[in-house]
């Protein structure tokens, strides 16, 4: 649906202020905090985000005062289109409107029913319940809706930064999958099959987990099978004491405990990234548990710094995952017990406070208790929402215990009152006049009602009424002045009692009111001198009354405009103010009302508070581990806003909140700009590089390719995906860059190669049967080399000839020979080698010195040269020896090359030149 008129007025006002960015933002987040949408959004609930989201804007961009008149501007005139406009669209009832979006959340749930161990899962589907049961009930429940919207995003996004984790994944397993595929046998034909199944999950847009982990393990029992064979080959050769293969005793050639422990070594690797990957699998599993229990979370850090440190954890991993369900099983017991009284609490709570939308928490709470954990932030929404409930609670207990001391102080007013009429009745009681009979009649009436234990004011005014009509007529009848000070005396008695007192000054009109009730009954036994002395301290005593009631009441109408403007409510601090200056003329204000009503509007921003601190914190978890600079102080402003009374300073503080989470944004986006074109510049640059056909230019691949692949879904994985995804793409930038230099440095080599004709030198060990180009006038061409004759030679050395037939007898190995410097054959089985061949070998080594010293990585160990299925490996001169082998398959010069790599692993003995390898 697109957005109102009235939305779309509102946009184009805002961007004429702030940037398009930041009224986008400010604007999503009001409406999640109101639960509307921009094509449902009223004139209210826009005017609540400007003064709350808006304003905190404008702080930033201009003066106070400059902030509240453009809002107020803006108000202005969006509510002269609300009224002066086209009538707007007609929009359904509430219900209507909720049971669409109800029926929208239940089809969009239905594809996740496959993922219901998900905590996000099953508390959508709890807050769905919910929703379903509110609408039966026919009642509003905007901000569940609103809940269950954002926990629906939540969940697809959750979703879809797994189908990007499992493309890497399935990226990894198939590089893994070619490494091993040289074994062969039903273990590798498994793992393709694993591999297919996840690859089908993939393009069905489906997760498979179980199938990945399987891979996993498999895919590392196959990379130790892979080295193993190192070792298989090594305990195939004659044993003896020393284990040192020699030629002769100055010229050590391998040292059979070095590759051993070389093996070893890589073994260890494989169980440590193994175990790495578990221990992340153990911690995505119970994250919510980890969130209630920090100290489950120290001991996986402590797992992880032991594998970073190279130390085994696998006997640790087993205990760990069963010391984690178990906590796991008890925090779900402790969190049920602790919702269930909460939850019997609120049946409490409900007849003093408006506890709806706790019920609500608890109840989602509780579904997900049902099969996992809730996050803490939800469990400690709860809380707070509990709080204050209970906070409200205690308030209106109060109000009513106020109200009930002040319905008793009132009831021995008015019992007062009726004791002094009665005394009047009893004086008079032989008048029969009809005014004196009303008097009595409505004593009578006032007196029933006053045992039933009523206040009756109306009743109790009426009777004073009749007492003056028959005074009146009592003194027309009588002269003298005996009946004046009675007269004055009701009169200030009647002052005083019309008086809204305040508990702290009942007791004073009390004595006040018994003199004056004493003057009533005893006037004409008293003197004239003493009665007008008597009457005269009792209008003192009223005026000095009347003077501190009027401060009290100033006091505490000051204090209620103070609450007033730290609530934001300046339409009640304005009348309050109005109320303060009409004290003079004797009006006094209804206070227990308008505290009641402070109460209320405290109740209000108190909710709106946390709803709004709630809507911080979630959105502060997406920047959590990102090592963002900035995120520390956001997470402490929430906390000291939280801990903070509330007004005003709660405002302050969730205000510079709002910025710095505005700050981090605009540095993510900062950083996450161009990401789509870098990658174009990246995959272009890779192109280049490609024919170096190194570990970097695979690595560069599989990560580019894979960002390549998830171009579409950048756009809807959470942000610490799309930061990790860019942290991978500037490491093949990175990657890149050196291949780029290396490329160069290379060509440059394989320029001087050619033009040496080292090729054609070189094609004769594979006996190539392929034209050769006409050499240059100053060359010898080389002659046709095939079929040659092939040669065998053996050492003296037992444990020689061992090492070198452990090679010969790898499948696909053809001839394989170790030399001397001068190209004899010392060990081993080779074609004969032509002195062009010899020539070539030579010039080779000598070019790629020169190119790995100019690269900076020093002399390479090994060479390879591939001519359609067949392959030549030398090893450059270390000492008096080289290895050169020819080998008939492309499976077996991965084979090959991985044993002589373990090999010549850097940090064995081997590497010091006890290894004709090395």
């Amino acid at each position: 649906m697109s957005p109102s008129p009235l939305y779309q007025a509102a946009v184009s006002e805002l961007e004429g202020v702030l940037s398009p960015r930041v009224v986008s933002r400010s604007l999503k987040e009001g409406m999640l905090q109101v639960g509307s949408t921009p094509d449902a959004i009223e004139l209210t609930e826009l005017e609540r985000i400007l003064k709350a989201q808006i304003y905190r804007q404008l702080q930033v961009a201009m003066p106070l005062e400059q902030a509240k008149e453009t809002i107020s501007g803006i108000l202005e005139r969006l509510r002269s289109l609300e009224t002066g406009g086209k009538p707007r669209d007609p929009t359904p009832a509430p219900l209507d409107g909720q049971q669409v979006a109800l029926a929208e959340l239940q089809a969009a749930m239905r594809p996740f029913n496959l993922y219901f161990e998900w905590p996000e899962v099953q508390k959508l589907r709890a807050q769905i319940q919910l929703l379903e049961g509110e609408q039966s009930a026919g009642r509003e429940a905007a901000s569940l809706l609103r809940d269950a919207r954002e926990q629906l995003r939540s969940v697809a996004q959750k979703l879809e930064d797994s189908l990007v984790i499992q493309a890497r994944d399935l990226g990894e397993l198939d590089g893994l999958l070619e490494q091993v595929r040289s074994l062969g046998g039903p273990k590798v034909r498994r793992l393709e099959n694993l591999l297919g199944q996840i690859r089908e999950a993939q393009d069905q847009r489906q997760l498979a987990t179980a199938e990945i982990e399987r891979a996993r393990k498999l895919g590392t029992d196959l990379r130790k099978l892979l080295e193993s064979s190192v070792l298989a080959q090594k305990e195939q050769a004659p044993a003896d004491d020393t284990g040192i293969l020699e030629v002769d005793e100055d010229e050590p050639l391998a040292v059979v405990r070095d590759v051993e422990e070389g093996v070893n070594a890589r073994l260890l690797m494989i169980d440590l990234e193994s175990e790495r990957f578990e221990l992340g699998s153990i911690e995505s599993g119970h994250a919510h548990l980890l969130e209630h229990h920090p100290e489950s979370r120290a001991e996986i850090e402590r797992l992880r710094e032991a594998v970073d440190a190279g130390t085994p954890i696998g006997d640790e991993l087993g205990p760990l995952r069963e010391r984690l369900d178990r906590a796991s099983e008890e925090a779900r017991v402790a969190l049920s017990k602790e919702l269930e009284a909460i939850a019997d609490d609120a049946l409490r709570l409900r007849q003093h406070s408006d506890v709806g939308e706790l019920s609500q928490a608890v109840q989602v709470a509780r579904g997900v208790l049902e099969k996992s954990i809730p996050e803490l932030n939800d469990i400690a929404h709860v809380r707070d929402l509990h709080a204050l409930a209970s906070e409200r609670a205690q308030a209106a207990e109060k109000l009513e215990e106020e109200a009930e001391a002040e319905r008793q102080a009132r009831l021995r007013e008015q019992a007062s009152a009726i004791a002094r009429l009665e005394s009047t009745v009893q004086v008079h009681g032989a008048d029969s006049s009809a005014e004196f009979e009303a008097l009595k009649d409505g004593l009578s009436a006032l007196r029933a009602a006053h045992a039933q234990g009523e206040l009756v004011p109306e009743l109790l005014a009426a009777v004073r009424r009749s007492e003056e009509r028959y005074q009146a007529a009592a003194g027309a009848e009588e002269s003298g002045a005996g009946d004046r000070p009675e007269a004055r005396a009701r009169a200030l008695l009647d002052e005083l009692e019309a008086l809204p007192l305040l508990p702290s000054l009942r007791e004073r009109a009390g004595a006040l009111a018994g003199k004056l009730s004493a003057l009533l009954v005893g006037g004409e036994r008293a003197g004239l001198e003493d009665a007008a002395a008597r009457l005269e301290e009792g209008e003192l005593m009223l005026a000095a009354l009347r003077v501190e009631l009027r401060d009290a009441y100033r006091e505490r109408l000051q204090s209620a405009r103070r609450e007033a403007l730290e609530l934001g409510q300046d339409a009640t601090a304005d009348t309050l103010e109005q109320a303060e200056s009409r004290l003079g003329k004797g009006e006094f204000p209804r206070l227990h009302d308008i505290e009641a009503g402070l109460r209320g509007d405290a109740d209000r921003r108190r909710q709106e508070e946390l709803t709004e601190t709630r809507v911080l914190e979630a959105e502060a978890a997406r920047f959590a581990g990102l090592g963002l600079s900035g995120y520390e102080e956001l997470c402490s402003l929430i906390e000291e806003a939280k801990g903070a009374p509330m007004g005003s300073r709660t405002a302050a503080l969730l205000g510079r909140a709002w910025l710095q989470l505005e700050a981090l944004r605009a540095t993510v986006e900062q950083r996450l700009a161009g990401l789509e074109s870098r990658l174009d510049a990246a995959l272009a640059g890779l192109e280049r590089v490609e024919k170096l056909n190194s570990e970097d230019v695979e690595e560069s691949r599989r990560i580019l390719h894979h960002l390549h692949d998830q171009r579409d879904s950048l756009g809807r994985v959470s942000l610490g995906l799309r930061l990790e995804l860019e942290s991978s793409l500037q490491w093949a930038e990175s990657l890149l860059a050196k291949l780029q230099q290396e490329y160069e440095a290379t060509r440059v080599i394989a320029d001087q190669l050619v033009s040496g004709n080292f090729i054609d030198d070189m094609l004769g060990l594979l006996g190539s049967d392929q034209p050769r180009p006409e050499a240059p006038s100053d060359q010898i061409a080389i002659p046709d080399l095939t079929p040659a004759e092939t040669v065998e030679t053996r050492s003296d050395n037992p444990k020689l000839n061992a090492w070198v037939e452990g090679y010969l007898a790898e499948q696909g190995v053809s001839s394989l020979a170790l030399l001397d410097r001068e190209g004899k054959m010392v060990a081993g089985r080779l074609q004969a080698i032509p002195a062009q061949a010899r020539s070539g070998l030579d010039r080779l080594m000598t070019e790629l010195d020169a190119l790995g010293a100019e690269l900076g990585r020093g002399a390479p160990r090994l060479a390879t040269l591939e001519a359609g299925n067949r392959a030549v490996i030398a090893s450059r001169p270390i000492g008096k020896y080289r290895l050169l082998a020819v080998l008939d398959t492309s499976s077996a010069l991965s084979r090959v090359l991985h044993r002589l790599r373990g090999e010549l692993a850097p940090g064995s003995n081997k590497t010091s030149g006890d290894s004709p390898l090395s």
